[in-house]
């Protein structure tokens, strides 16, 4: 056989060969991404069920705990007449013979403040906080009064980024929500000064730039000042007082 022709089929066979090599490997490759595709499909739906199986004991976890409570709650009621007597009192209302109830009503002092806006410490004649707590219109300070230390522990209570302490209605302290921020900064200059109780029981006066605790309140100002002004103003009036308290009509 001639050299030439036994070079030519030699190059056929190895083209061929070349060829199946090719075909095999892109079999064996669409058959590996079809394996892997469908071998996520149950991991994934094995997860989901792993998860509702993990819900389904958190629950039964929470209600097993309640039940338990129940069961104290009723084993103490069966020992116990003053489980049962605190159940009548507290639950249902209920109260003995000859006794007279007396119902103490929980002030909510951020919601009142939310309300209006804002609400002056102490006053004789607007809405104010003191009174508010106490139901009495103070002549004297109220640190004397027999619920100051209740009234101290409201006012220490509120969130110092809802409300804001400053001298404003009249030259009072005056608390501020944070609904009406925008607009007390449009209004404000220099610095704000308030009172910080020290571990020593003294009140100290201290001052703070307005534009530094805008920023640390991350506040804007109200750009239209007129508008800020309006709302300050109807906000004084809810309470009973008149626009004239503001700074900008005392002026």
């Amino acid at each position: 056989m001639p050299a030439a022709v036994f070079t030519r089929d030699s190059r056929r066979v190895t083209q061929v060969t070349l060829k199946m090599a090719v075909m095999v490997t892109g079999v064996f490759i669409v058959l590996g991404i079809l394996s892997l595709f469908f071998s996520r499909r149950p991991t994934s739906e094995r997860q989901q069920s792993q998860q509702r199986v993990e819900l389904l004991r958190t629950e039964i976890a929470s209600l097993r705990t309640e039940n338990a409570r129940l069961r104290a709650e009723i084993d103490s009621v069966r020992q116990s007449t003053y489980a049962v007597e605190r159940i009548a009192r507290e639950d249902l209302g209920m109260s003995k013979k000859g006794e007279v109830i007396y119902i103490a009503a929980a002030v909510n002092l951020l919601a009142a403040i939310a309300e209006h806006g804002l609400l002056l410490l102490q006053d004789k004649k607007l809405a104010n906080v003191v009174t508010l707590m106490t139901g009495e219109r103070l002549k004297g300070s109220w640190w004397s009064h027999p619920e100051a230390h209740d009234i101290f522990n409201a006012l220490e209570a509120l969130p110092e980024d809802q409300v804001i302490a400053t001298k404003l209605a009249g030259g009072k302290v005056t608390f501020v929500h944070r609904s009406l921020w925008p607009d007390l900064l449009a209004v404000a200059t220099g610095e704000r000064e308030y009172e910080v109780h020290t571990e020593s029981g003294r009140h100290e006066k201290r001052h703070e730039p307005w534009d530094a605790w805008a920023k640390r309140m991350k506040v804007r100002a109200t750009r239209n000042v007129e508008d800020a002004k309006r709302r300050l103003e109807e906000a004084i009036v809810s309470i009973g007082g008149t626009a004239k308290l503001l700074p900008w009509h005392r002026a």
